[in-house]
């Protein structure tokens, strides 16, 4: 840690040694050490990326538009409808359906290759430390070492998502930018490539254009010269065509010109916010960090500015709305600032009369920053994140269990962590291997699962919400109980669960016999004649168990009485009124997939 003092003004480069010496051999040994550290460093993470990789639900939307989009359906939700942007990241559906094309898992490519965006992001960082920070060698160790093994970062980058393939090139460009403000003279050429990282980061992230601009605002904070305004003006310009287009293009194929998420409602942020110093040991980082860049305050180096302008802008933006995702998601972009301004800080703590570091000061970096590695490492101690063990080929592997309480939703329960949403997960893709034998693309359902039966089946997919438009659609079978498979015939009126979306009163609810599995049981409303559902479930060898209409739900362990008059007939309405509120449950017990997440189902 006995590198040499920085001696440049807000970023400038590195002090030239006299002559133009070549570096002495023990700092030639301090290089290769600190190389050596970093190839370990990557290891570990890429060890325990694997260990804890994951999914959810939301993750099959995108893979279901990418396979429609295979097989050269486009960007559809069901093949032969209309054009439908199903997911903020346009980009990702993309790169999926480029896997599925070549007959490439597509759980197995979202994992992998999140896994190699991540450690992309490490390299950068020590790349960044060295050239942008100017930081001697085992200094610019301390950025990736912080997020190696830290849960956020661990567990973002085998999410099977686009969060850390947005987050590479997101940093990618910031790192370019901070590169112009060092060639102000040629910074053309930087200019181009960050708009362009920037625009590629926009296709994965909605809030990449924020992320850009608070970035250009921070360089010019730094230090406002005329030069430099030109080259962000590049940038952002690059950026702003390529972005026009985006939105032409997106309002001519979906007819809107937003992103989903930049048009969903304002929730509470503020406490996935919080959830990262609390969770993350901030008691020990978090004054260390405050200190060291208020002592830097006048002399803040470009790529710093930059960055602290970049959290402070998402951080605002995730504390004034949830962008549809858990928070450890959200929160994806702002852990590079963290891991490069924190070694920083420390830094000018260390240096705070601008002295050589002595071996005391030494001792007492190594020992602040082994404990601020260590409590990062920590926070993936404990029990293993991920609720099932999972098999080489990428299946789910767990055991079939009976049903028991349900899973209340992970976001309403509070901060979601991994294990719980990809339990949920699960569950549905149980029931989407077990009905996926029954169902075919002319078979219209309604689910609340976003992805995973919708992707699995291949069957026409309606929104479950509202109930009356889905049945309104003639679809075959709305699990208005929010799952589909249950452990017994219950009738509809002793459903262990609460109904997610309540038909009107007089819609038939049925519930048929599988053949086989640990909840052979399907109870669904169906918007079809009585003799439709009936024929079609004779022509699968499906018992119709018992066909009843919906009078509500009696408080439970009540009988449900039918009226003379309620016969389930052909030609009965399905019945119109007031949509029913049912209180929201989330699935049941995780079923486990028996089948790769990916493949196309059995049928």
């Amino acid at each position: 840690m006995d590198g040499p003092k920085s001696q440049e003004a807000r970023g400038g480069g590195a002090a030239p040694r006299p002559g133009g010496a070549e570096p002495r051999p023990h700092e030639w040994r301090g290089r290769a050490g600190a190389i050596v550290a970093l190839a370990a460093i990557v290891g570990v993470f890429a060890v325990l990326a694997v260990q804890h990789r994951w999914y959810a639900d939301e993750t099959f939307v995108a893979f279901r538009q990418a396979y429609n989009l295979a097989h050269g359906h486009g960007f559809v939700w069901n093949p032969g409808g209309p054009a439908v942007e199903a997911t903020d990241a346009p980009g990702w559906v993309l790169l999926v359906g480029a896997a599925m094309a070549t007959r490439v898992d597509p759980v197995l490519f979202a994992w992998y290759f999140g896994a190699f965006c991540g450690i992309g992001v490490l390299l950068l960082l020590y790349a960044a430390g060295r050239t942008l920070l100017d930081l001697p060698p085992w200094w610019a160790v301390v950025p990736p070492a912080l997020l190696a093994a830290h849960r956020f970062f661990v567990t973002n980058a085998l999410g099977a998502d686009a969060t850390r393939p947005a987050t590479l090139l997101v940093l990618g460009g910031t790192l370019l930018l901070g590169r112009l403000a060092r060639s102000e003279s040629r910074a053309g050429p930087y200019a181009v490539a960050s708009g362009v990282s920037f625009f590629l980061g926009t296709l994965l992230l909605p809030v990449a254009p924020l992320l850009h601009l608070a970035a250009a605002a921070g360089l010019l904070i730094a230090r406002p010269a005329r030069e430099r305004a030109r080259g962000v003006a590049l940038s952002l310009g690059v950026h702003a065509v390529l972005f026009l287009g985006l939105t032409i293009a997106r309002a001519a194929a979906f007819g809107h010109a937003l992103p989903p998420a930049a048009t969903g409602p304002l929730t509470d942020g503020t406490r996935y916010l919080a959830a990262f110093p609390l969770e993350t040991h901030g008691w020990l980082w978090l004054p260390l960090l405050l200190g060291g860049l208020a002592l830097l305050a006048t002399r803040l180096p470009d790529l710093a500015a930059a960055l602290l302008v970049q959290a402070v802008a998402l951080g605002a933006l995730v504390a004034a709305r949830d962008a549809r995702g858990p928070a450890f998601v959200a929160l994806d972009p702002l852990l590079p600032a963290f891991a490069l301004l924190l070694p920083l800080a420390l830094r000018a703590i260390l240096e705070l009369r601008g002295e050589e570091p002595t071996r005391r000061r030494t001792v007492i970096l190594v020992v602040v920053t082994l404990g601020l590695v260590g409590t990062q490492a920590s926070t993936l101690l404990g029990p293993r994140p991920l609720g099932a063990a999972t098999d080489s080929g990428g299946a789910a592997a767990t055991a079939p269990a009976a049903p028991a309480a349900p899973v209340a939703s992970p976001v309403a329960a509070g901060i979601p962590r991994p294990a719980q949403v990809q339990r949920v997960a699960d569950d549905a893709l149980g029931e989407a291997q077990a009905l996926a034998r029954h169902l075919g693309p002319a078979d219209r359902i309604a689910t609340e699962s976003r992805g995973a039966i919708p992707y699995v089946t291949r069957a026409w997919h309606e929104p479950l919400r509202p109930i009356s438009r889905a049945l309104a659609a003639r679809v075959l079978a709305a699990a208005i109980f929010g799952q589909s498979l249950f452990d017994r015939p219950y009738p509809p009126h002793r459903v262990p669960v609460a109904p997610f979306a309540a038909p009107p009163d007089g819609t038939p609810v049925y519930c048929l016999q599988l053949p086989a599995g640990p909840r052979p049981y399907w109870i669904f409303a169906s918007g079809l004649p009585d003799g439709e559902v009936r024929a079609w479930a004779a022509a699968r060898g499906l018992p119709v168990i018992y066909a009843e209409p919906w009078r509500g739900r009696s408080a439970p362990g009540a009988t449900q009485a039918i009226g003379a008059g309620a016969a389930v007939g052909a030609g009965d309405a399905v019945g119109s009124g007031a949509t029913g509120a049912g209180a929201a449950a989330g699935a049941g017990d995780a079923g486990g997939a028996g089948d790769a997440v990916g493949a196309p189902p059995r049928r």
